[in-house]
């Protein structure tokens, strides 16, 4: 890279830092967001079962294992509700949920130690999340299984990482104008300190050698200076 021209250089260091920065976020950024977007799945999941419980408590609601086929869908339609019975048999219907991962989480529950519990499966190549709680329906205990698919969070993924994909490109084809400007500014004075040792290597040295730079091409300016003052003194 040493014999191309300056401003093709700073432009391909300044592309190529901006491109590991690129890849690191689009590495770093996807696993980020499903992270973060896992927690605000259970954080809703249990807001709604919250809601939910605390209307039934209240008596506005019927809780009623049997409504819509065992299903009962939240304010939030991401999150839906089934009550599982503690030990009967559980019919169930509707087929968004196998019946056999329903009897499963009916014997998860039943080892539950704590009140509510976080869970996830994988179920027709899906990601399921699920927030079992123990309730008590009837006076009879119960588990409410709310449940939210993963198609929610990772549209928020892919949405927001297409967007941060735009945001890239943009920043990228940006940075030729930053880069071509700051090779033309270094690149400026060098070819002016050029052109000056090219005449005082023609003996031609009696034009001052004029650089208003205070940086490290300023001071090579200044050493040129000084070697044109030696050798017209020395002429």
């Amino acid at each position: 890279m040493k014999n191309k021209s300056l401003t093709f250089q700073i432009w391909i260091v300044i592309s190529g830092i901006l491109l590991v920065i690129s890849l690191m976020l689009m590495i770093i950024f996807p696993t980020t967001l499903r992270n973060f977007f896992t927690k605000e799945i259970y954080t809703t999941i249990e807001n709604e079962q919250h809601i939910l419980t605390e209307y039934h408590l209240q008596g506005n609601i019927q809780m009623d294992p049997l409504a819509r086929n065992g299903e009962k869908l939240s304010p939030d339609r991401s999150v839906q509700h089934i009550i599982l019975p503690e030990s009967a048999p559980f019919f169930y219907n509707e087929k968004k949920l196998p019946l056999r991962f329903l009897q499963e989480t009916q014997t998860l529950a039943s080892a539950q130690k704590d009140i509510t519990e976080e869970y996830s499966r994988e179920i027709n190549n899906e990601r399921l999340f699920f927030v079992i709680k123990k309730v008590t329906v009837d006076g009879q205990p119960a588990f409410l299984l709310s449940y939210a698919w993963d198609s929610y969070r990772n549209d928020l993924v892919l949405t927001l990482f297409k967007q941060l994909v735009l945001v890239m490109i943009i920043v990228f084809l940006f940075s030729w104008i930053p880069s071509i400007w700051l090779a033309k500014y270094l690149s400026r004075p060098i070819v002016s300190l050029e052109k000056d040792v090219k005449r005082i290597s023609n003996e031609d040295w009696h034009e001052p050698v004029v650089l208003d730079r205070s940086d490290e091409i300023g001071k090579l300016g200044e050493t040129i200076e000084v070697m044109r003052k030696r050798l017209v003194q020395k002429d």
